[in-house]
């Protein structure tokens, strides 16, 4: 059978042209068939036609996939759609004589599914470009009559009485939980081919993004369920992902047996994506090589709200009597240290949401969050505004120097990190409302200042973050600044690029750069429950990127124990921490922070310290943890997992993997190892995983020369020697 084709010929009145099949196949009236794997009138995206030859299989093939290549009355009317001036899409259908029915089916095909999965359809979503995009010719501003003020919420410094508090009535709430996790991502910026939530967050143990995560939602859930008394409770957790991401992530989550989560708790949703847009017009972009394929592209994690509304989750979880669901993205591996006291403070202050937020540098690439007030009213909205319109925004109404820095050296508007909690019972009422539609955006590329063409082809956009603005005025929404070394280090940036921004006085955001704000992360809190224990301790705490350290270039006492909400801390640029065991750092020999470069990024590190979600996924944790004197060498490497007690002093200058299996502890009363450890190496042409993804990003691997682990597998163990 020859491939069938089309001759095309204009109709006056009609659906703008009738199509007629030429084939050599006199029998095509006869045939008729049920589309497989699709529905009467929804072609498949794979549906084809090819030349078949003798023999009975080929003609049951023929007697299946002919029919559902005729054009129907629903095409043409798609065809009208395309070439009506409304819509403007005639392009697409020019010069269509002789071409393959296949191709045409296939082309119709995704016209139809661009149409369902986008809320109001294609004729809405061309609607909407084309105003947004005429609003960007004429310079619009869309917070026109918006003053900014600081939003209301609350400052936190890790070891205060305030943080403990908050965090204390946030573990309270994790019973009543949902967790949504953005992995829709791949590794583009990164120069990483792959999704970005399968990278490893740090090389130590190797552990990946997703798995951070979902290993501590499920030390939450344990942490629940001895609290709730309720061996059954489960904390329902949907991961988002996208065409690119999906296949990915669901064999990541099979191959690891979802990370010691029940399959049944975890939902996968998949977003789709919306078409690409060539000029103002908001004419369709098609595949370069293929012009029977429209170009697509990711509309925004903001998608996520939509889907869950689809799939009904949050009414059920509301019904099942939950109270909260908790967002955060992909490559934050710090994210989940602010659930606690984010949820705590929102359910201190009835926040319908409540954002972990960070200090800020003026012009930094990071959004700020803002109250947006309307002119002299009271009235207004709690949102982020990109970093690309807040010094606009803020020049325009507050002072006309723009984004500039207070008294404490950061900007008043505190970061976003996208990490945020929401009231189940006021989102269930947006979502309700609207469906889980987020207002959009859109950003072309300009070729020049005219902005009268693009620089490849735009679509529009939505983030998960601007939900606030579904709600009504009613609805408080909140903040809680945190420092950015406790819980904010995104991987978003390639080595080259992030060795510009640092050159720039700006945060790296890279691979390596995400690794050491584990390491030192980690340490500085090990640290801080020790000395608020009252237990010395010596090891190197480096200046953190997002406290006033990082802007004096000097160590800053560590918070007293005792100090409460409105004294001073750890970055925040006053007197009033008190000093107890030195400085956070020596400034020179074995306890003296290490500084590295790689790839042209240079990072300063203290002590490699990990803490695995099962020793500690809460500052309360490490305050039980903790308990004697520790000294550790910049260069060491301590791994600590499970119910691991450091009761007495611990000396480490090498490398130790501190370990105890559920159900057992492992204490030390005392304890002093020296060994070759682990080393942090430039990787060379050659090496045997020099061309492994995690190690060509960061441009180091570690090389494990020798370590001691310690473990109590089937018993208890005390430790003192």
């Amino acid at each position: 059978m020859d491939e069938e084709s089309f001759s095309f010929s204009p109709q006056a009145g009609g659906a703008g042209g009738r199509f007629r099949a030429s084939s050599n196949d006199t029998s095509l009236d006869r045939e008729r068939e049920r589309q497989p794997g699709g529905g009467e009138g929804t072609p498949s995206m794979n549906a084809s036609v090819t030349a078949l030859g003798p023999g009975t299989a080929a003609a049951a093939a023929r007697e299946e996939n002919l029919f559902a290549n005729v054009i129907t009355e629903d095409d043409l009317q798609w065809i009208a759609w395309l070439k009506s001036p409304q819509q403007n899409q005639g392009h697409l259908v020019e010069n269509w004589e002789g071409e393959r029915m296949v191709d045409i089916k296939r082309f119709i095909a995704q016209l139809k599914q661009l149409d369902r999965h986008y809320s109001g359809g294609l004729s809405e979503y061309v609607r909407k470009a084309r105003g947004l995009l005429e609003d960007l010719r004429k310079g619009v501003n869309p917070f026109t009559g918006m003053v900014p003020e600081v939003p209301d919420g609350e400052r936190l410094f890790v070891g205060s009485d305030a943080f403990c508090a908050f965090e204390n009535l946030g573990l309270e709430q994790l019973e009543a939980c949902a967790f949504v996790i953005v992995a829709g991502g791949l590794g583009e910026r990164l120069g990483y081919k792959g999704v970005k939530v399968t990278l490893p967050a740090e090389m130590a143990t190797g552990r990946s993004f997703l798995e951070v995560f979902l290993t501590t939602i499920g030390e939450f859930q344990r942490f629940a369920r001895r609290r709730a008394h309720d061996p059954a409770l489960v904390l329902p957790v949907v991961v988002m992902t996208s065409r690119q991401t999906h296949a990915q992530v669901v064999a990541t989550l099979r191959e690891h047996g979802f990370f010691g989560l029940s399959e049944g708790q975890i939902s996968v949703l998949m977003q789709e994506e919306v078409a690409a847009l060539t000029d103002h017009n908001g004419r369709f972009a098609t595949v370069p090589g293929d012009r029977w394929a429209i170009l697509t592209k990711p509309h925004g994690h903001g998608d996520v709200h939509s889907l869950l509304f689809k799939a009904g989750l949050p009414a059920q979880w509301h019904r099942q009597g939950r109270r909260w669901v908790v967002f955060f993205q992909d490559t934050n591996a710090l994210a989940v240290r602010a659930i606690p006291s984010v949820l705590g403070v929102a359910s201190k202050h009835g926040f319908a949401m409540n954002t972990a937020a960070v200090p800020r540098k003026p012009g930094e690439f990071v959004g700020g969050i803002c109250k947006l007030r309307k002119g002299n009213t009271s009235s207004g909205v709690t949102v982020n505004v990109e970093y690309n319109v807040l010094g606009t925004l803020l020049s325009a109404t507050l002072d006309k120097q723009g984004d500039i820095p207070d008294e404490t050296g950061y900007s008043p508007f505190p970061g976003n990190t996208n990490v945020f909690a929401l009231s189940l019972k006021p989102y269930c009422d947006a979502l309700n409302r609207s469906s889980g539609t987020i207002p959009e955006f859109i950003n072309p590329k300009y070729t020049d200042a005219s902005k009268s063409s693009f620089k490849a082809p735009t679509r529009l956009e939505c983030m998960m973050q601007e939900v606030p603005r579904l709600f009504p005025a009613s609805c408080k929404v909140g903040v809680t600044q945190l420092d950015r070394w406790f819980c904010y280090s995104v991987v978003k940036n390639d080595p080259l690029e992030a060795a510009k921004k640092q050159k720039d006085g700006l945060p790296p955001d890279c691979p390596f750069s995400g690794e050491a704000a584990i390491y030192n992360g980690s340490a500085r809190m090990l640290r801080i429950a020790a000395e608020t224990c009252g237990h010395p301790c010596r090891f190197a705490v480096p200046a953190a990127i997002g406290s006033m350290e990082e802007l004096d270039s000097t160590a800053v006492p560590l918070p007293a124990a005792s100090a409460g909400a409105g004294q001073t801390h750890v970055g925040d640029g006053g007197t009033g921490g008190v000093t107890r065991g030195g400085a956070l750092a020596e400034s020179e020999g074995p306890f003296a922070p290490t500084n590295l470069t790689f790839k042209g990024v240079t990072v300063s590190l203290g002590p490699r310290v990990v803490f695995m979600p099962s020793f500690a996924t809460s500052y309360e944790d490490l305050l039980k943890r903790v308990k004697g004197a520790l000294q550790i060498t910049s260069r060491s490497f301590l791994i600590l997992e499970g119910d691991v007690r450091l009761e007495g002093p611990l000396e480490l200058d090498g490398s130790l993997v501190l370990r105890a299996s559920e159900g057992h502890k492992l204490v030390v009363k005392r304890l002093s190892v020296v060994n070759r450890g682990w080393e942090m190496k430039e990787v060379v042409e050659g090496d045997v995983d020099a061309a492994h993804p995690a190690v060509a990003l960061r441009g180091f691997h570690i090389v494990k020369h020798d370590q001691r682990v310690i473990e109590a597998r089937d018993e208890d163990k005390v430790i003192s020697e």
